[in-house]
């Protein structure tokens, strides 16, 4: 493999590691909604628009198998740790500690030197 295709590879897996966490969150997200309006069994549109945020996500990360390395592409799923903690903080007004924003930069460095 090229290193063309193998920086393709990274930059596919980070896309498709960010949408499925996000579509995960979506999920989430979606169902804390309908539980606190008591609509649970009804059909909850947001859910499934996250789901199909995820499905794309997951598809995009098995795409980029075919471009990069398992290892190379492996070390970036990493990334999906960082972007659910910041998801939980921003969106879910979760605490995150000054320990916790060392680890996220830890992984993050950690990722690019993998990859590098």
């Amino acid at each position: 493999m090229t290193v063309l295709d193998q920086i393709l590879g990274v930059c596919i897996e980070f896309v498709g590691t960010t949408l499925s966490i996000c579509g995960l969150n979506g999920q989430k997200h979606a169902s804390m909604r309908a539980q606190n309006n008591d609509n649970v069994n009804t059909l909850n549109l947001g859910f499934i628009v996250a789901f199909c945020v995820f499905a794309i996500g997951e598809a995009t990360q098995l795409a980029a198998q075919g471009f990069g390395t398992q290892a190379l592409v492996a070390s970036v799923s990493n990334v999906s740790l960082c972007t659910n903690a910041l998801i939980a903080y921003f969106v879910f007004k979760e605490h995150l500690g000054y320990r916790d924003f060392a680890a996220i930069f830890i992984i993050l460095c950690g990722t690019i030197m993998a990859c590098w």
